[in-house]
């Protein structure tokens, strides 16, 4: 996805420029989209998820012979320091990929750069905007509905669920919960006890706020979703301390790492 991503944004790049008429032309702008600089500014840097983004649009830079540079916030929840990084980077290279860490806060920006005729292209979370920009992402709100479905499949359709959201703005996870919760409604003997406790930006904060959930809910609840990889992760360790797995709680997360997947394994 993530070469495909890339080579259709310098598709578009080299589209701007007039249709080659002899082979002389067409190796002339070859040479021009080799010449491409494009800036990828994701949500964080800190995640697995994004390391694996980094990885594949550095990929394909190279496969297309475009130079890519990757850059964005230390942690998912500094959304100025992303406005600053798409002003920046946006002066020195011919385009930028953004996955906005907020849906609204980001639109002004990148609406500010397709007016200065930027090309521009949204990934991974969607943006609040009417500027006509293209989306490549997950459908997220389906992903969240299969979440919650299965969710109710391993407790056999009945008892009591805990949500801990990611953070306020982020559409993609937004969109998760949004999915989970619709999905929930289909099965009406389970009680969704909590589901307005944000866990953050990394995995500090959600375990933290896992905890809390955990000590006010733990003896009652019978499963557990998370929308992302710091809250997943996040509610993984809080689990763990407090021996809740052995008692048999659920936990359904999206996202991966090595060692959520090798707490899966585990089980």
């Amino acid at each position: 996805m993530r070469l495909f991503l890339l080579a259709s944004f310098v598709l578009a790049l080299v589209a701007c420029g007039e249709v080659p008429e002899t082979a002389a032309d067409q190796s002339a702008q070859e040479s021009a989209a080799a010449s491409y600089k494009i800036a990828v500014v994701p949500k964080g840097t800190s995640h697995v998820f994004w390391k694996t983004v980094e990885a594949g649009a550095q990929k394909a830079g190279e496969d297309l012979g475009v130079e890519v540079t990757f850059k964005g916030p230390p942690g998912e929840q500094d959304r100025s320091r992303q406005i600053q990084l798409i002003q920046t980077l946006s002066q020195n290279h011919d385009a930028v990929a953004v996955a906005p860490l907020d849906s609204k806060a980001l639109a002004k920006p990148v609406e500010q750069l397709v007016a200065d005729g930027k090309p521009v292209l949204i990934f991974d979370s969607p943006l609040a905007s009417d500027a006509g920009l293209s989306l490549v992402a997950t459908d997220n709100k389906a992903g969240g509905r299969m979440a919650g479905e299965y969710l109710a499949k391993l407790i056999n359709g009945k008892g009591k669920g805990v949500m801990l959201r990611f953070m306020a703005g982020s559409a993609s996870t937004e969109a998760r919960e949004a999915g989970f919760l619709e999905a929930l409604k289909a099965f009406p003997e389970i009680e969704v006890i909590s589901e307005n406790q944000e866990g953050g930006g990394d995995r500090s904060s959600a375990q933290q706020k896992a905890s809390t959930l955990l000590h006010r809910f733990g003896n009652e609840m019978t499963a557990v979703y998370t929308p992302n990889e710091s809250t997943t992760g996040g509610m993984m360790l809080a689990l763990r301390e407090a021996n809740k797995y052995e008692a048999g709680i659920v936990h359904v997360g999206f996202d991966s790492a090595d060692d959520l997947i090798g707490s899966m394994k585990k089980r």
